[in-house]
């Protein structure tokens, strides 16, 4: 697997999300131990839609960041995806959210994948 594949199967991963966020709200907040509001649901679209960006800054980056791909893959492979795995810990450790194995293991998966392939002799 490159890094130009690593990033696209990244971007698949947030776009699936956007797609459950926007279509099944429902099952995404009983995955957390939500209930399901209105503002809960308009936050979850707007949460989703980040998500479409960053799904797209994903799938882009092997052609914008050209040499640099490496660098990129250190800010968006692991520099973010640690901050959204401290997030999920934090949730979990203070007992606003249930465990996430789709998010967080996915998310470590990913994160170390990334550093496996940002390592400057890989």
């Amino acid at each position: 697997m490159t890094l130009t594949h690593l990033f696209k199967a990244q971007a698949v991963f947030l776009a699936l999300w956007f797609v459950m966020m926007w279509a099944m709200p429902q099952m995404i907040a009983d995955q957390h131990g939500f209930e399901v509001t209105g503002v809960v649901q308009t936050l979850m679209q707007m949460v989703g839609t980040c998500f479409l960006a960053l799904a797209i800054i994903n799938w882009m980056m092997p052609s914008w960041a050209g040499d640099n791909l490496k660098k990129a893959g250190m800010v968006l492979g692991v520099y973010i995806n640690i901050i959204f795995i401290a997030m999920q810990l934090y949730h979990l450790s203070v007992g606003l959210a249930k465990f996430d194995p789709m998010g967080l293991g996915i998310g470590i998966i990913f994160t170390a994948l990334f550093i496996w392939k940002t390592r400057p002799d890989s």
